[in-house]
């Protein structure tokens, strides 16, 4: 019977740890396109990048996001102006604030080859200020 027992549990494993590892290749370009909807869509700027990848088996137990190619371009008044543009951005978070839900904790950011310029109007309008205010509080 315990032999039985482990050997699901095993399997199970086994099939979680490949999900794990083939889901983010699977579904990849759905992920990129929903990740730059959803941020363009909450904030005053347009975000783009290229390639992105989510690795948990390098950071163990963490996990890593990469994403090459990384620019973030102002709109208006700072239309045009590139706030930041970078080779690479890997962020490591812990994977346990992330499965809590509640605060995601970052344990490391890293850019590679990376560029920011920060601009303040005259009026005190900052381009770094590219959040959008929250609709949802009165």
């Amino acid at each position: 019977m315990l032999k039985k027992i482990l050997i699901v549990a095993g399997i199970l494993l086994v099939l979680i740890v490949g999900a794990a590892v083939l889901l983010p290749i699977i579904y990849k370009d759905k992920i990129v396109a929903l990740v730059k909807e959803e941020v363009n869509k909450n904030i005053n700027a347009k975000v783009d990048f290229g390639d992105f990848d989510l690795t948990l088996l390098s950071s163990f137990p963490d996990f890593t996001i990469k994403i090459d190619q990384l620019s973030v371009i102002g709109i208006a008044p700072f239309e045009g102006d590139t706030l930041t543009s970078a080779k690479q951005l890997a962020l490591t978070v812990d994977i346990m604030s992330v499965i809590k839900g509640a605060q995601i904790d970052i344990e490391s950011i890293e850019l590679n080859q990376a560029f920011i310029n920060l601009i303040v109007l005259k009026d005190g309008r900052a381009n770094w200020d590219i959040a959008k205010a929250d609709s949802s509080k009165s």
